[in-house]
């Protein structure tokens, strides 16, 4: 049985109770990013939306799932994400919406209780989304039918991938015209940066927090 499944329950506590936050998270930050976030306007209505972290037991291990957007897609064409979207009428909540979005795009569904919390809310400056990542657990691999409209590809990346300290890099990325060093995690032999990396720091502080207990 994996560390994660044991200790679901302190998982489950940290999640709701004591995350690491905004500050943990700058260390996944491309160069220019936090300067656009300030510069934000104070009265911007953003975009609301939900992705959704699917943690599930794989061997000794715990999984998570990733996907690869579909190229020209409106928003985050081609990237790598967590399968997600904006809140649309008729969702109750965020975590609503979070279940909803994987279902489309997965063909997986998760229970209501298999939620476990959420991490810390993430803005978007480029695309001004507020994003809130929701965490579930589940004991099963989930069986996929991927939305060709909206997913190019499925990954399952293990725990032990995401907390081992080889697959924290940099690169440079042409952002906004100017050449960046862009840190980003190499899951999956993939280059998975901006909000989802950033969100994803913030889940192994949590996970490493919770095996150092």
């Amino acid at each position: 049985m994996n560390v994660l499944r044991k200790k679901i329950d302190e998982f489950k506590f940290l999640l709701n109770n004591k995350l690491p936050g905004y500050a943990s998270r700058l260390g996944m930050y491309p160069p220019d990013r936090k300067a656009m976030e300030q510069r934000l306007p104070q009265d911007l209505t953003l975009k609301r939306a939900a992705v959704l972290i699917h943690l599930f037991d794989c061997q000794e291990d715990s999984c998570f799932v990733l996907t690869r957007r579909k190229q020209g897609l409106k928003d985050h064409s081609g990237q790598i994400s967590f399968p997600g979207g904006r809140v649309e009428e008729g969702d109750m909540d965020v975590i609503d919406t979070a279940i909803r979005e994987n279902w489309e795009e997965t063909g997986f569904r998760i229970q209501r209780e298999q939620v476990l919390g959420t991490l810390t809310p993430l803005t978007i400056p480029h695309t001004r989304f507020y994003v809130v990542p929701v965490v579930s657990y589940g004991e099963k691999k989930p069986r996929f039918k991927k939305n060709d409209a909206e997913v190019a590809e499925i990954f399952i990346v293990p725990m032990e991938e995401l907390l081992s300290g080889r697959s924290r890099k940099t690169k440079y990325m042409n952002l906004g015209g100017q050449t960046l060093k862009v840190p980003y995690f190499d899951l999956q032999h993939q280059v998975v940066w901006g909000a989802t990396a950033i969100i994803l720091e913030e889940l192994r502080m949590v996970i490493e927090g919770l095996m150092g207990e």
